[in-house]
C-alpha cells in the first residue's frame, strides 16, 4: 500500500504515512513472539521509510498505542480489564493531532499509554 502513494507524494514533495503500529513494537511480551516480531519489523520499515523521504518533506509517522478496547477482546480468551484500557477516542484524537501538525512539525513515533502503564 506504501508502495503505492510514494510517487504521488515525491512529486507533489508532500504528505503524511501513518503507521498504527503497537507498544509490542517497543517492548517484547511473552507468548507473543510472531506479533511483537510483526511490530518490530513494521517499526523499522517505518524508521527506514522516514529517513527515506524526509528530503522530499514527506512525514512519517508511527502511533505506538498500548491495549485500546476494541471489539477484538471480544474473542481473545483471558480476562482483560476492558475499562482500564485506551479508548478509540483518545487514540483517534492523538493520532488527528500528530497528522494536523503544521509546517516543518513531524510527531515521528507516538507512544501512547494509560497512565497506570502497561495492562499486564
Amino acid at each position: 500500500m506504501t508502495k503505492l502513494v510514494i510517487d504521488s507524494m515525491i512529486k507533489k514533495k508532500s504528505g503524511k504515512i501513518i503507521f498504527i503500529n503497537s507498544v509490542a513494537g517497543l517492548n517484547p511480551y511473552p507468548f507473543s513472539s510472531a506479533y511483537v516480531a510483526s511490530k518490530y519489523g513494521l517499526r523499522g520499515f517505518s524508521s527506514s521509510l522516514r529517513e527515506e523521504l524526509r528530503e522530499h518533506n514527506i512525514k512519517v509517522i508511527s502511533i505506538h498505542p498500548g491495549a485500546i478496547n476494541t471489539p477484538f477482546w471480544d474473542n481473545v480468551k483471558g480476562d482483560f480489564p476492558r475499562e482500564d484500557m485506551l479508548s478509540v477516542k483518545d487514540v483517534a484524537t492523538a493520532t488527528v493531532d500528530a497528522i494536523l501538525a503544521k509546517n516543518n512539525v513531524v510527531h515521528e513515533e507516538i507512544i501512547i499509554r494509560r497512565t497506570a502503564g502497561d495492562i499486564k
